[in-house]
């Protein structure tokens, strides 16, 4: 793992705790863009995520379109089970893998 990073995902974004991880900005509702410390050495690199809540809602974690990815950063994506681009009540949570 080359960079991982535990976030407030509303709209006072803030990191909880990171490692390789220079900012995380909410674009939107559902809508984060996460800004690494290190490049990585090309952008196929992984990105998995996952959401808590304290409700019974369900969020599908995902990177946005390839275009979004530079080596320096990505954005990703919250949404419920309608598609709807949510925040996660309590945090998301991403790591990333590739070379560096």
């Amino acid at each position: 793992v080359k960079g991982w990073g535990i976030f407030k995902a509303t709209a006072t974004a803030s990191i909880y705790g990171s490692f390789n991880v220079t900012s995380f900005a909410r674009n939107g509702a559902g809508d984060y863009t996460v800004t690494w410390l290190r490049a990585f050495a090309a952008t196929p690199y992984a990105v998995f995520g996952t959401s808590g809540s304290t409700t019974a809602d369900f969020l599908i974690v995902q990177e946005l379109p390839d275009t979004l990815k530079s080596v320096t950063a990505t954005r990703v994506g919250a949404a419920n089970v309608a598609d709807t681009p949510t925040d996660p009540l309590n945090w998301l949570s991403l790591m990333a893998i590739g070379g560096q």
